[in-house]
C-alpha cells in the first residue's frame, strides 16, 4: 500500500500520463525494513510478499521483495559503521532496554537513557531538541509492545483451555456412546443441559 501511494504521488508530481500508449518510466524501487524488535533476527533477511499468499503460486504472480535489516545494537556492524545516526539510535534503544531490565518503569528508563545519551554525545542534538516527542514515542511503542505480548499470552491460554474443554467433551461423548455414562451424568460434568449435550452425540 505504501509502495502504491508513493508511485501515485510520483506520477502526479511529475505530471506523467499513465494512459499514454508509450512506456511511462518510473524509478526502480528499493524497499527496506529496519528491525529493532526483541525477537532473534539475522542481520539481513529477505521478505517476499508471496510468502503471505494463501495458495502458493509459481508463475504469473505479482512478487514484492523487501530487505529487512536488523538495527539492534551489535548487529549489521558494517552498516552501523557507515551510518553514525543509525548506530547511535541502536545505542539509545539498547540503553532504554537495559534500564527496563533493571526494573525501571518505562518512563524513568526513557528519561534516564536520554540523559545518558546526551551526556555521551549519542543523538545529543536531536534528543535535546525533541526530548518530549522522543519520550512520548518510546513510551507509546513500549506500551503497544507490552499490550500485544499480553494479548498473545492471553489468547494462548484461552486456546489451551478451549482445547482441554473440547478434549473433555469428546471423551464424555465416547463414554456415553459406550454406555459407561448416561447423557444426564455427562451433561452435568460439562455444566450444560441434557438436550444440548444430546445434540453433540
Amino acid at each position: 500500500m505504501y509502495f502504491g501511494k508513493s508511485y501515485s504521488r510520483y506520477i502526479s508530481y511529475n505530471g506523467l500520463n499513465i494512459y499514454s500508449k508509450s512506456l511511462v518510466e518510473i524509478p526502480a524501487p528499493q524497499y527496506y525494513v529496519f528491525y529493532n524488535g526483541t525477537d532473534k533476527a539475522d542481520d539481513r533477511t529477505i521478505l517476499n510478499l508471496s510468502d503471505a499468499f494463501k495458495v502458493p503460486v509459481t508463475e504469473g504472480t505479482f512478487e514484492w521483495t523487501a530487505i529487512m535489516l536488523n538495527i539492534n545494537y551489535g548487529k549489521n556492524k558494517e552498516l552501523m559503521d557507515k551510518c553514525r545516526p543509525l548506530q547511535e539510535y541502536s545505542i539509545f534503544i539498547k540503553t532504554i532496554r537495559e534500564y527496563t531490565e533493571q526494573g525501571m518503569v518505562i518512563e524513568d528508563a526513557v528519561n534516564r537513557a536520554i540523559e545518558d545519551c546526551i551526556q555521551n554525545g549519542v543523538l545529543a542534538k536531536y534528543l535535546i531538541s525533541h526530548k518530549s516527542e522522543v519520550i512520548e514515542m518510546c513510551i507509546t511503542e513500549y506500551n503497544e509492545e507490552e499490550t500485544m505480548a499480553a494479548i498473545a499470552a492471553e489468547a494462548h491460554a484461552e486456546g489451551k483451555a478451549e482445547g482441554k474443554a473440547e478434549g473433555k467433551v469428546e471423551l464424555l461423548i465416547q463414554l456415553v456412546k459406550n454406555d459407561v455414562l448416561s447423557v444426564s451424568e455427562a451433561a452435568k460434568m460439562m455444566n450444560m443441559s441434557e438436550n444440548i449435550f444430546a445434540d453433540l452425540l
